[in-house]
C-alpha cells in the first residue's frame, strides 16, 4: 500500500491547476525545492512521472489526470469540514471567475453585481471568455468557477441548472425604411444582416436552424462579438437575430425595436454550469445559489 501524505496530495492538485511546480509551491506556502522533493518522492512511490514538461508548463500524465478529480473533491470536502466558520458572504473577500460571452455580460452583470453589493459587499468577480471546447477543463481545474449561457455542447461534461428558456427575435432600428408593424419572410431575407460568429457561445445554431428552413440571410457585416451591434443597428437598416431578453435590454438602453422572427426556430436554454468537484464547497454553493436566484429574475 502506498502511503502519501496530505501535503503531497495538495501539491498534485496545485500543479495540475497552475501547471507549475514553483507556482504550486507559492499556493501551498512552501519552497520550490521542498515541492520538487515531494514530487520526486511521490513519483518513485507511485511509479509514474505524474507530470511532464511541455510548452504549456507541467502537463499531467493520464494517470495523474485520472486521480485529480477525486483528489480535488476529497481535499475540498476536508477543507470544508475543518473550516471553523464556514462561508460568510458578508465577510468573505473571495474572488469568483465567471465565463460568459460579451452579450451575457451586457445583460447579466448589472443584476449580478447589484445583488452582490447587497449580500456580499467584499466578494469580487472576474469575467473571462473561454472557447467552448476548453470550458469543461477550465471548470474542473479551477480556472473558472461558473460558465453562464447557451452552452449545450458542454452539458455532458459539467453539472448545470437551467435558469430560463429563451427565444430568438429580430432586432432593428425604429426608423427602419421597410419594416413597420410586422416582419415577413420576404422582408427578412431581402434585408441586410449582421452575423455574429463567436467561439464563446452556442448562438451559431441560429444559422443552421434558418438554413434548415430554407431561409437565407444576406450578411452585410460579420463581427466576432455583440459589443458594436446596438450602435450599428441604431445608425443603419441592418437586422440582427438575438435572444429576446437581450433585445429588450437594448430596446431600453438604445431606443431600438424588435419583432418575432417570421419563421419558427427552436428556443434554447440558458444555464449555469460548474464542475462537480465544487459541489461540497460552501462558498461555491452560495455563489451558485446567488447566480441562479438573480438570473431567474431577468
Amino acid at each position: 500500500m502506498i502511503a502519501i501524505d496530505l501535503q503531497s496530495l495538495r501539491l498534485f492538485c496545485a500543479i495540475v491547476e497552475t501547471r507549475s511546480v514553483s507556482h504550486a509551491a507559492d499556493v501551498l506556502g512552501t519552497s520550490q525545492p521542498a515541492a520538487s522533493y515531494l514530487l520526486g518522492r511521490c513519483r518513485e512511490q507511485i511509479g509514474d512521472p505524474l507530470f511532464l514538461k511541455s510548452s504549456k508548463g507541467m502537463t499531467a500524465t493520464p494517470k495523474m489526470l485520472s486521480l485529480y478529480q477525486e483528489l480535488r473533491r476529497g481535499i475540498d470536502v476536508l477543507d470544508s469540514a475543518l473550516s471553523p466558520a464556514g462561508f460568510d458572504p458578508r465577510r468573505s473577500d473571495r474572488n469568483f471567475r465567471l465565463a460568459m460571452s460579451d452579450i451575457r455580460e451586457m445583460v447579466f452583470l448589472p443584476s449580478i453585481l447589484g445583488r452582490l453589493q447587497s449580500l456580499a459587499p467584499k466578494v469580487t468577480v472576474e469575467v473571462v471568455q473561454i472557447p467552448l471546447q476548453q470550458l469543461p477543463r477550465a471548470l474542473d481545474f479551477g480556472d473558472v468557477d461558473f460558465a453562464v449561457g447557451n452552452l449545450p455542447e458542454i452539458c455532458a461534461e459539467t453539472s448545470y441548472t437551467t435558469v430560463f428558456r429563451e427565444r430568438y427575435v429580430c432586432f432593428f432600428r425604429k426608423q427602419h425604411q421597410s419594416i413597420k408593424r410586422t416582419l415577413s419572410t420576404r422582408q427578412f431575407e431581402a434585408s441586410d444582416h449582421i452575423i455574429v460568429s463567436s467561439p464563446f457561445t452556442g448562438h451559431h445554431s441560429v444559422e443552421r436552424s434558418l438554413l434548415e428552413r430554407d431561409i437565407r440571410r444576406r450578411p452585410t457585416l460579420k463581427v466576432a462579438n455583440y459589443t458594436s451591434v446596438p450602435n450599428v443597428i441604431a445608425e443603419t437598416d441592418l437586422l440582427v437575430v438575438i435572444p429576446s431578453r437581450v433585445a429588450k435590454a437594448f430596446e431600453r438602453t438604445h431606443g431600438l425595436r424588435w419583432l418575432p422572427l417570421p419563421v419558427s426556430i427552436p428556443s434554447f436554454d440558458v444555464r449555469v454550469h460548474w464542475s462537480r468537484r465544487h459541489e461540497t464547497n460552501e462558498g461555491h454553493e452560495w455563489m451558485r445559489w446567488m447566480l441562479l436566484e438573480t438570473l431567474r429574475r431577468i
